[in-house]
């Protein structure tokens, strides 16, 4: 007998009798004075059950029967009952928090509020997360680092997120607490996200419990790109385009309101020009030249990218100095220096006419061959440089100009004892 799992009970139906059970000894109890028939009848009712729903006691359990007549006891009757227990179910609980989401955010912790519990085992043995509400495949993603015997696996086309290895209800719950949400695509669906969280203990899956992700977009700056070019300007050249490779965009379409060309390292003489058009018109001021829309008038991005591109240096110093000047692009969304782009920078070297430039000769002309993986090639071991003017020079630039692959493609030098410094800018592919 088990106290507090065993319960015997009687249908007495309307025979009168009284069934009575008393918990403390296991006893059901029987009374009225009725027929045999009616006794007989309730006594094949007689039900047993257990109120223990996560470990009962699995003993057998022997039932005895007897009858009174008012005088004496019939001999006992014994009925056996076997307990076999079945396995219950993980739960889950203390979801329902809603992650605010922002553009830009990152991989971020979803839920960090989540218990785990299971009556009948020590260990958990896997677990999946997914989003099961307005997942967005080309955006959404699932995020978990691997720890105390648990490995996770993301599953990009059904946005679900498999953790496999047998550990604690503790450690699959800080493991819970750990995976993260982010969102990768500059325009995001907005659209609240369900996340349904599901425990296994090897046998069973736990219902569901849900979070809630809320996405809000914001708003990208333009994107402007294609800088890195160096140009040669002579004294007494006539103006120069500045750079007609430059690229803008913007995530959202959203139209830039103006494009602000700074030049530095300038003498007199020297400025930056533009030829209005029908939509966009151009002003010089201080060293910068911005490029505006018309009044009336809307133009476009790419109507704004074809505008830049048509942007010429000039120089009408007749004793300007030799060096290096620089243009500086940046592109703006919203009114003074907010939502600006990242810059794009021209190299302007000018040249006075009493100097003569440098030469570059040794090329071989021939293509580098470069497998994945190899060790870094050289180039042109047989280069040569000459100026006939310049004992010294003050500059290089190596710079890959086709196919750049940034995040790739590495130029670097070996400057040894020279006192020269090689700077690499991955970003333009320029040592």
């Amino acid at each position: 007998f088990a106290t507090g799992e065993d319960v015997l009970a009687a249908t007495v139906g309307s025979t009168g009798l009284t069934a009575t059970y008393t918990a403390s000894t296991g006893t059901l109890e029987i009374t009225g004075d009725k027929t045999k028939a009616q006794y007989q009848e309730v006594l094949r009712t007689v039900t047993y059950d257990n109120t223990n729903d996560s470990q009962p006691s699995t003993s057998a359990r022997t039932i005895v029967w007897q009858l009174y007549d008012g005088a004496n006891y019939s001999s006992a009757g014994t009925t056996t009952v076997n307990i076999t227990a079945s396995n219950d179910a993980p739960t889950g609980a203390d979801a329902g928090a809603t992650l605010a989401f922002t553009e830009g955010d990152g991989a971020t912790v979803i839920d960090s509020t989540l218990t785990l519990a299971d009556v009948d085992d020590t260990n958990l043995e896997s677990a999946t997360v997914q989003i099961t509400g307005n997942f967005q495949t080309s955006e959404d993603v699932l995020g978990f680092t691997n720890q105390s015997g648990i490995s996770g696996s993301y599953n990009a086309s059904n946005g679900t997120l498999t953790l496999t290895g047998s550990a604690t209800k503790a450690q699959y719950e800080t493991a819970f607490e750990s995976v993260t949400y982010n969102n990768t695509s500059d325009t995001p669906n907005t659209n609240n996200r369900t996340v349904t969280w599901i425990v296994n203990d090897g046998d069973t899956n736990s219902s569901g419990i849900t979070s809630t992700i809320s996405v809000a977009a914001a708003n990208d700056v333009p994107a402007l790109a294609g800088g890195g070019n160096v140009l040669q300007f002579s004294e007494g050249d006539s103006a120069i385009v500045v750079n007609n490779a430059l690229t803008l965009s913007d995530a959202e379409s959203t139209v830039v309101n103006r494009v602000e060309v700074v030049l530095a390292g300038t003498g007199s003489g020297e400025q930056l020009n533009f030829s209005d058009t029908s939509k966009i018109e151009g002003s010089w001021s201080s060293g910068t030249l911005t490029l505006s829309a018309v009044s009336g008038q809307s133009p476009t991005n790419a109507e704004y990218q074809a505008a830049i591109r048509t942007i010429t240096y000039s120089n009408t110093n007749t004793d300007t100095a030799d060096g290096n000047r620089t243009a500086t692009f940046t592109a703006y969304e919203g009114s003074g220096t907010g939502l600006a782009s990242s810059t794009a920078v021209t190299t302007i070297s000018v040249a006075a006419l009493d100097d003569d430039a440098p030469t570059l000769g040794g090329l071989s002309g021939s293509a580098v061959a470069y497998t994945e993986s190899a060790a870094a090639t050289q180039l042109e071991s047989g280069l040569t440089v000459a100026d006939t003017d310049d004992a010294n020079l003050t500059k290089a630039i190596v710079r890959i100009s086709a196919g750049f692959a940034t995040g790739e493609d590495v130029l670097a030098a070996t400057v040894g004892s020279t006192g020269l410094t090689a700077t690499y800018t991955a970003s333009t592919g320029t040592l």
